[in-house]
C-alpha cells in the first residue's frame, strides 16, 4: 500500500532496466508442448506446469493428440514411454530418468478429466493398449 501512495515519488526514481542481458522470448508454439518420454521426467513435469494453461502439453493419440494437465515426478525405471502402472489415480509412464504419473488428461474433443475419471471410462481400451497408442510403447495393468 504505502509504494501505491508514494507512487509519483517512485516513478520519480525509477531507473531504466539495462540492455546488457535482455533476451527476446519467443511466443509459444503447440509444438514445443509435446512431450518427449526420452527427456528427465523432472523436466517433463515442469514442462506440463509451464504450459499450462496453453498450450497444454501432449503426446500422440492415433491421428490426434492427448492432452496432459498435470502430472508428478516419480522413480519408476524403464524404456522411455512405456506405460509402467495403471492405478486407480495415475498412468505411470517411464522417462529417460525416473518415470512420470500422470494425473489429469484430455482425450480429443473431451474435457480435461483427473485420470480416475477417465478411466473409468476407458479401461478396456487402455488395457489392449488403444487408449495411448503411438504415444506409448506398451501397457500393463
Amino acid at each position: 500500500m504505502s509504494v501505491l501512495a508514494d507512487l509519483p515519488a517512485q516513478l520519480d526514481n525509477a531507473a531504466p532496466q539495462p540492455e546488457e542481458g535482455v533476451t527476446y522470448a519467443h511466443k509459444l508454439s503447440k509444438d514445443e508442448a509435446r512431450l518427449d518420454w526420452s527427456e528427465p521426467a523432472r523436466a517433463l513435469h515442469d514442462r506440463i506446469r509451464a504450459f499450462n494453461p496453453w498450450p497444454v502439453t501432449w503426446v500422440p493419440f492415433g491421428e490426434q493428440v492427448l492432452r496432459i494437465w498435470a502430472s508428478e515426478p516419480a522413480a519408476g525405471q524403464g524404456t522411455p514411454g512405456t506405460i509402467l502402472a495403471v492405478g486407480p489415480d495415475a498412468i505411470e509412464v517411464a522417462c529417460g530418468d525416473g518415470s512420470l504419473r500422470l494425473l489429469q488428461a484430455q482425450l480429443p474433443g473431451k474435457k480435461p478429466l483427473p485420470v480416475r475419471d477417465l478411466l473409468s471410462g476407458r479401461a478396456d481400451q487402455l488395457v489392449s493398449g488403444q487408449l495411448l497408442a503411438d504415444g506409448f510403447q506398451g501397457a500393463r495393468s
